[in-house]
């Protein structure tokens, strides 16, 4: 019997990007920071340009594009017995829907996030670089193309103080740059990126809530936290954390002198004991 192709199904191939690498997480992060419909309409044109292919997710099923639009069918590539026509400008409104829905970027494509965001921040910083005199800075060794340079750089970005330097360096390339040389906004988009990187505040994915980097972050400003307290209480500087599960706060007497009430902050399994 003929099988209409479902919304679900159509959610499905949408969700899956644009099968160029990383297509996905390109236009996630288009569709977050630009809410023009006629420019993402037109982003994704370019974005998915042309071509096609059977689907795993619909059985029987193929999807093609083209500046036109994207379509999917089922069957016979040259006679399907049911086929979808969406234009992009259609593509557009469902993928908004979906993103707004939370039901564009799944867990894994939150998770990589970050790790997107360093390799677009190293490949800034690899294109501002390319081309500067051998006896100048390079983050990465002279002559390296952008395979072998982009992962260098991106290394150097989890080391803050060697990043700290190559932001220094970036930005004195960029001050001896001409504004007519071709190079110039190349080197001013990855100075501003690296600056935003070095602050904390590069973000590509704005309004996706990520799950916080492991444990230790949260060790750190629970530290910060406790460390305010006993300033303010007992103009101490900083708690005694030789044992993390069992850290200090207060220690006092009852009135008549009997007891002694301590309160200790346990930073391992996150609790407080009396």
């Amino acid at each position: 019997g003929t099988r209409f192709i479902t919304q679900n199904e159509i959610d499905t191939v949408l969700a899956h990007g644009s099968g160029v690498s990383e297509g996905k997480m390109r236009i996630l992060s288009y569709f977050l920071r630009e809410a023009d419909h006629k420019k993402r309409a037109d982003f994704l044109k370019s974005e998915y340009g042309i071509g096609g292919g059977s689907l795993y997710s619909v059985d029987d099923g193929w999807q093609s594009h083209d500046s036109k639009g994207l379509e999917i069918s089922r069957g016979d590539l040259s006679k399907p017995y049911s086929k979808v026509t969406l234009s992009w400008s259609q593509v557009e409104k469902r993928i908004d829907f979906l993103v707004r829905n939370g039901r564009y970027a799944t867990n894994e494509d939150i998770a990589y996030m970050t790790e997107y965001e360093k390799n677009q921040v190293a490949r800034s910083v690899y294109t501002a670089f390319s081309n500067v005199p051998i006896e100048r800075y390079s983050p990465f060794p002279n002559g390296f193309d952008y395979s072998d340079a982009v992962p260098i750089v991106r290394k150097t970005l989890d080391d803050t103080d060697k990043t700290a330097e190559m932001l220094t360096e970036l930005k004195a390339l960029l001050m001896e740059t001409p504004s007519d040389d071709r190079y110039y906004k190349y080197r001013e988009e990855a100075a501003n990126a690296l600056e935003s990187y070095v602050n904390g505040t590069y973000n590509l994915f704005p309004g996706i809530e990520r799950p916080k980097p492991a444990q230790q972050s949260e060790l750190d400003e629970a530290m910060r936290v406790i460390n305010e307290y006993v300033k303010e209480e007992f103009d101490s500087k900083s708690a005694d954390y030789e044992d993390l599960r069992a850290v200090s706060l207060a220690f006092t007497s009852t009135e008549d002198g009997e007891h002694n009430i301590e309160v200790n902050v346990n930073l391992i399994e996150f609790s407080i004991l009396k």
